[in-house]
């Protein structure tokens, strides 16, 4: 990557453009930590692309390992593989949770796997006011679905923020790990299927056994498929004050639907 640090304090990086690059900034085991006002975009990988390689990161910021009170503010990202995301490496130093992180007004347009995402083992990640805008087909990847806003972690919050012309699903809870993903006040608008079908949804709880999930205040505005869709034992969820409108354009199914729910 262009910016790489690690073990740093009191760090700020403000108004800096990173562009046509494989990676652009990491964070690793950073505290206390401000990122405001960057441009990062055209993030590709050297050489030739290999569908389904995990090893082209193509990340615009990646927080990683340790790092603790870390703000990215008013960022814009374009053409990326994740604008914001969060994991932990491997390798000597290299692990730790990240906790108390806020991702707050940033844009991103065009990510062709899922804008912002909040890889396990996070812990209390918040994004706040951020739009996820429109998705690109990577190559030969064509199956892939793009998803606006993920969480793979506990205890991560998506509050304001917006998901528009999204070509997969707009809001997503994945994995086991992903209990207590609060969705408070966020709009998904025009989330369309994916290329060569599926998909399509406003809000989606994948099987994977997460649970105590809250959708509350949202508005799901144009989907081809179900407005929210929680497919394996999704226990404990709260869904109120929520606006489901114009669902169901494409495959006929349910505005709100829980599988094996308790």
């Amino acid at each position: 990557g262009f910016l790489d640090f690690r073990f740093v304090s009191n760090l700020t990086i403000r108004n800096v453009e990173m562009h046509h690059a494989w990676h652009s900034l990491q964070l690793r085991s950073c505290i206390n930590t401000l990122v405001e006002g960057c441009y990062i975009h055209d993030i590709d990988e050297p050489g030739p692309h290999t569908p389904g390689d995990p090893t082209n990161l193509r990340y615009g910021i990646w927080v990683a390992n340790a790092s603790q009170n870390v703000v990215i503010s008013n960022c814009r990202f374009r053409q990326t593989r994740h604008a914001v995301t969060f994991g932990t490496n491997s390798g000597t130093n290299g692990n730790g949770i990240q906790r108390n992180v806020v991702v707050a007004n940033c844009v991103s347009q065009e990510a062709d796997t899922a804008h912002y995402d909040a890889h396990q083992p996070v812990d209390g990640i918040t994004f706040i006011g951020c739009s996820a805008i429109g998705g690109m087909v990577y190559l030969a990847e064509s199956g892939q679905a793009v998803v606006g806003y993920q969480s793979r972690g506990r205890n991560v919050s998506f509050i304001g923020c917006l998901a528009l012309a999204i070509p997969g699903r707009g809001f997503m809870a994945q994995g086991a790990e992903a209990d207590n993903t609060r969705f408070i006040g966020c709009s998904a608008v025009d989330i369309q299927e994916r290329l060569g079908g599926g998909e399509g949804v406003g809000f989606y709880i994948d099987s994977g056994g997460s649970n105590r999930h809250i959708i509350n205040g949202c508005i799901v505005l144009g989907s081809d498929s179900a407005g929210l869709n929680a497919t394996g034992s999704a226990h404990d969820c709260v869904v109120t004050n929520n606006v489901f409108e114009n669902t169901g354009r494409v495959v006929t199914t349910a505005a709100v639907k829980f599988t094996n729910a308790l």
